[in-house]
């Protein structure tokens, strides 16, 4: 009976000393919804500086040169004719297309899954893809490198493509 009691003391010991721990506050804790967006907006620059850091790294590299846009993605076109028929918003393509991680895991080829068709700025495809491809002529090939926040974000695609992974498109948009 004597180590029943024991044990029974010790278990009361422990839940006392648990009780009477200092309670930890969260650091976000306490946080006004203008300090959490402040503090979530420096956090995607810090992420985003940090990106642009390896992409160009990834580029130098590979002594390779692409055109910039304004929103950080990298493009470089392949035109066969000039003049030619631009793409422009609410236009249907078809295009083949490879994806790959920057280093060099192949995720998705149109050679297994089939060419890939989306009506630009409406269908749900990467936000770079939808600006890439108005860039391009109908016709043309192109390398695109998008960011992860022009491609898959956060989260990844759930398959293939990790969370804040950049990725390069190879890709071929059909002739009209």
């Amino acid at each position: 009976m004597p180590r029943f009691n024991l044990f029974i003391v010790g278990c009361l010991l422990v839940l006392m000393l648990g009780a009477c721990r200092e309670k930890r506050q969260h650091p976000m804790q306490g946080m006004s919804n203008a300090e959490m967006k402040e503090l979530l907006m420096e956090s995607s620059k810090y992420h985003a500086q940090q990106e642009d850091k390896q992409i160009n790294a990834y580029l130098a590299e590979r002594s390779e040169t692409m055109g910039v846009s304004p929103t950080g993605l990298r493009y470089r076109i392949y035109r066969e004719d000039e003049p030619c028929d631009s793409i422009l918003s609410d236009q249907r393509v078809v295009l083949n297309y490879e994806v790959r991680l920057l280093d060099g895991t192949l995720c998705y080829t149109s050679e297994k899954t089939g060419p890939r068709a989306f009506m630009v700025d409406h269908d749900d495809v990467e936000s770079g893809l939808h600006e890439g491809v108005k860039y391009m002529c109908y016709g043309d090939s192109a390398v695109m490198l998008l960011p992860s926040y022009l491609a898959h974000g956060l989260t990844g695609d759930g398959q293939k493509i990790p969370s804040n992974s950049p990725v390069l498109y190879y890709l071929r948009v059909f002739p009209r």
